[in-house]
C-alpha cells in the first residue's frame, strides 16, 4: 500500500511562512503600507489554497460552518446599514485563514502545527523585546489624545493578546519537548511574563496574573476535576455582566486604585462602555456594520476624542447586535464543549486559561480581526486531534487516585 501523499501545508517550512503571513498581516502594527497590502495579498493566495485542500480533502466540521456563519452575519449587517464590505472582508480573510490553518494542520500534522506557531512567535517576541529596548519612545507616536508611544505589536493593551497568547504556546511545547526546545520555551514565557508587567497596562497584568494563578495553585491541585472550560466560559460571561454592565469596579478602589494606580472608571473604559450601550439599544439586532470609522466619542477639556468601544464584546454588539454576539458566543461553547472532555489533560487546561486569559484582556480591548484569538479557540476544537501529539504517555495526564507533584514536574 503506498503512503499517503502529504499536503504542501504540512511542510514545515511551508506552515512557517503562512503562520508568519498571517500572524505579520493582524499584528504587526508597523509595517508600511506596500508591506501590509503584499501580506494581504499572500493571505488571500494561502486561503485559497487552504479552501480548496479543507472542501475536497475533509470533512467540513460544524464549527467552520459556524465561523462562515458569524462572517456572514457581520457582511449581511454591512449590507444591511448600506456600509461597504471591505473592512469586514479584511477582517475575515484573518478569521478564515486562523481557522483553516488550524483545522487542516490539527487534522493532518498537529506537530507541524504546534512547530510553526513556536517558532515563529519566538523569533516575533525576540524582535519586539529588542525593539522595545533599542526605541524605548516606540517606532512613532499615534494620533490619539494624549498622543501614545507605538511598539512592533502596538501599543500597550494591543501587545496584551499576542502576548498572552505567546506565553500559552510556549508553555505547551515547554511541556511537550525536551532539551534546547524546552529551554527556548521557557525563556520565552518568562521574557515575555516580564514585558507583560513592564508594559503596566492594569488589564494585561490582572489577565497575566489569571494566568498564572490558575497553572500555579489551580493545577498543583485536585480541583481540576471541577473546572471545565465550558465553565469557565459561562463564570466569564457573568464577569464581563458585573464589570461592564454593574460597574463593580467602581466598589473596588483598593484594587485599581490603591493598588494598580488606576481610576474606578478604568481610565474613562466605563464611560465608553455606557455610551456604546446606548448607541446598541437603538439597533440591538444586527448593530451597524463594520467600518473603520465605527468610534464613540467622549470630551477631553475642550478636545473631542474618537475611539473605539474599548470591549470586544460590546463591539461587536456594535458592529453586528446580538445576532453576531451569539453566534460568537455558540462558537465558544462548541469549542469549551470538546476541550471539556479532556479536564485531566495538563495541555487542556493550559489552553482553556490561555482563552479565557485573553477573554479577559478583551474587557478592557477590541481584538475582531487579530488572528491569535481565532487560533487558539480553533485549537480548542482541534484539541482530539492535537491531542494525539501533545499526549503520548500518562505522566500528561492529571492522575485519577495519585498524589500529584507540582505541574511541570513529574508525578510518584
Amino acid at each position: 500500500m503506498s503512503k499517503e501523499r502529504k499536503l504542501l501545508i504540512e511542510n514545515p517550512i511551508v506552515a512557517f511562512v503562512v503562520f508568519m503571513g498571517l500572524f505579520m498581516g493582524s499584528n504587526f502594527i508597523v509595517v508600511e503600507g506596500t508591506v501590509q497590502y503584499t501580506l494581504y495579498a499572500f493571505q488571500l493566495i494561502s486561503l485559497f489554497y487552504m479552501l480548496i485542500v479543507y472542501v475536497f480533502k475533509f470533512k467540513i466540521s460544524i464549527y467552520f460552518l459556524l465561523v462562515i456563519s458569524f462572517i456572514g452575519v457581520r457582511i449581511f449587517s454591512n449590507v444591511y446599514n448600506g456600509l461597504p464590505i471591505y473592512f469586514v472582508l479584511t477582517q475575515s480573510v484573518t478569521i478564515l485563514l486562523s481557522v483553516l490553518f488550524v483545522e487542516i494542520l490539527g487534522r493532518k500534522n498537529p506537530k507541524v502545527l504546534l512547530q510553526s506557531i513556536f517558532w515563529g512567535l519566538l523569533i516575533a517576541n525576540v524582535i519586539n523585546f529588542i525593539s522595545i529596548y533599542a526605541l524605548p519612545d516606540g517606532f512613532y507616536l499615534d494620533e490619539a489624545y494624549p498622543p501614545r508611544r507605538v511598539f512592533l505589536f502596538g501599543i500597550a493593551n494591543q501587545q496584551g493578546i499576542v502576548l498572552l497568547f505567546s506565553i500559552g504556546i510556549f508553555l505547551l511545547v515547554s511541556k511537550k519537548e525536551k532539551g534546547l526546545k524546552r529551554i527556548l520555551a521557557l525563556f520565552g514565557a518568562i521574557s515575555v511574563l516580564i514585558n507583560c508587567f513592564i508594559i503596566g497596562s492594569s488589564t494585561l497584568i490582572l489577565a497575566t496574573a489569571l494566568l498564572l494563578m490558575y497553572i500555579l495553585f489551580i493545577l498543583s491541585t485536585r480541583l481540576y476535576k471541577f473546572i471545565s472550560m465550558t465553565s469557565m466560559v459561562i463564570l466569564y460571561y457573568i464577569s464581563w455582566i458585573l464589570i461592564v454592565v454593574v460597574k463593580i469596579s467602581q466598589y473596588m478602589s483598593l484594587l485599581f486604585v490603591d493598588i494598580l494606580g488606576k481610576s474606578t472608571d478604568l481610565n474613562f473604559r466605563t464611560i465608553l462602555w455606557d455610551k456604546a450601550l446606548t448607541i446598541i439599544s437603538f439597533k440591538p439586532f444586527l448593530g451597524y456594520g463594520t467600518t473603520d470609522g465605527l468610534y464613540i466619542t467622549r470630551i477631553i477639556g475642550t478636545t473631542v476624542v474618537r475611539q473605539s468601544s474599548h470591549n470586544l464584546f460590546l463591539q461587536l454588539l456594535l458592529e453586528g447586535g446580538v445576532v453576531t454576539l451569539t453566534v460568537f458566543t455558540i462558537i465558544l461553547l462548541v469549542s469549551a464543549r470538546k476541550l471539556s472532555k479532556y479536564n485531566s489533560d495538563h495541555y487542556a487546561a493550559i489552553l482553556s486559561i490561555s482563552v479565557i486569559a485573553i477573554l479577559f484582556l478583551s474587557i478592557s480591548e477590541v481584538y475582531t480581526g487579530m488572528a491569535p484569538l481565532y487560533i487558539l479557540i480553533s485549537m480548542t476544537y482541534m484539541y482530539p486531534h492535537i491531542r494525539e501529539y501533545l499526549v503520548d504517555s500518562d505522566k500528561h495526564v492529571f492522575p485519577k487516585n495519585l498524589k500529584q507533584s507540582i505541574w511541570l514536574g513529574e508525578y510518584k
